[in-house]
């Protein structure tokens, strides 16, 4: 593994590989799709591949609900960025095994521990050859 951030594009392709996996369950908060579809529809230039991808996601993934307490839980926590407090919140709530996250640091204090997605392949290849 490098020092040098994976490209979204590398931690997608990652990602994708571990939800080919039976026994792994993805879960996203919904607060998330609207950051993926930003990117997206800056990738492409227009709205429909952008939905259509949001809609692909949703079937691959678990959306789990943002409820008032995820909001009140990263108000109240120790994350510097009160977006990485929703999605630690949410992750902490539903009980999550890993945050996948480009920005590791960002969850150093939360209860579910954290990894880029190189790192999260190499744990499921791993688990799974065991």
């Amino acid at each position: 593994m490098t020092n040098e951030r994976l490209s979204i594009k590398q931690c997608v392709d990652l990602l994708m590989e571990a939800v080919a996996q039976p026994n792994i369950e993805i879960m996203a908060p919904v607060s998330s799709l609207n950051d993926v579809y930003y990117v997206l529809r800056k990738h492409y230039g227009e709205e429909r591949a952008a939905r259509d991808d949001i809609g692909g996601l949703m079937e691959l993934f678990d959306i789990r609900p943002l409820m008032e307490r995820h909001a009140r839980m990263s108000y109240r926590s120790d994350e510097p960025d009160f977006e990485d407090g929703i999605i630690r919140a949410v992750a902490e709530d539903n009980d999550a095994d890993v945050i996948v996250t480009r920005d590791v640091e960002a969850f150093h204090h939360s209860s579910v521990r954290s990894m880029d997605a190189e790192q999260c392949r190499a744990l499921l290849l791993a688990d799974s050859k065991a």
